[in-house]
C-alpha cells in the first residue's frame, strides 16, 4: 500500500478504525501486532537512518486515519513524529444529517413517503 501510494505520489493513504490494529488491546493478538509494527516501519521508512523522510513534501504522501476511539491508540503510534495531528469531527446536526442521507440516497428507490427530515430528527443522539 505504501509502495504504491509512493509510486503515485501525491496521494493519500486512509486507514478507517486504526485502533483494530493500533488499539493498545492489539498488542495481545501476535497478527495485529506484526501489522502494526509493520505500519511504524513504513511510518518511519529510512528516516531514522538516513535523515530522509518518506512522507516529505516532495514525496506528498500524506497518511490519515480515523478512529472513534482515540483515547486507546497505542502511545507508539501517536508520539511526535508519527501520527501527532488531530482533528475531531464531531456529530451532525439534523440539516447535515439530512444532506448526508440525500448523497447516499442519490439514484435509489425509496418509498414516496420518506422524509429525510423526520428520520435525521429520529436519528438525533445527544452527547455529554
Amino acid at each position: 500500500m505504501f509502495s504504491i501510494a509512493r509510486r503515485n505520489a501525491p496521494s493519500f493513504v486512509f486507514v478507517d478504525e486504526i485502533d483494530a490494529i493500533a488499539g493498545r488491546h492489539a498488542r495481545k493478538d501476535p497478527r495485529r501486532r506484526a501489522t502494526f509494527e509493520a505500519l511504524i516501519a513504513q511510518l518511519d521508512g529510512e528516516k531514522e537512518r538516513t535523515g530522509v523522510d518518506r512522507f516529505s513534501l516532495r514525496q506528498a504522501v500524506t497518511f490519515i486515519c480515523a478512529t472513534n476511539k482515540p483515547n486507546e491508540l497505542d502511545l507508539e503510534l501517536v508520539r511526535p513524529g508519527r501520527i501527532d495531528r488531530r482533528l475531531y469531527i464531531g456529530v451532525p446536526d439534523a440539516n447535515q444529517r439530512v444532506q448526508i442521507f440525500s448523497v447516499h440516497s442519490s439514484g435509489k428507490q425509496l418509498a414516496e413517503d420518506v422524509d429525510f427530515g423526520k428520520v435525521s430528527s429520529a436519528l438525533f443522539i445527544s452527547f455529554p
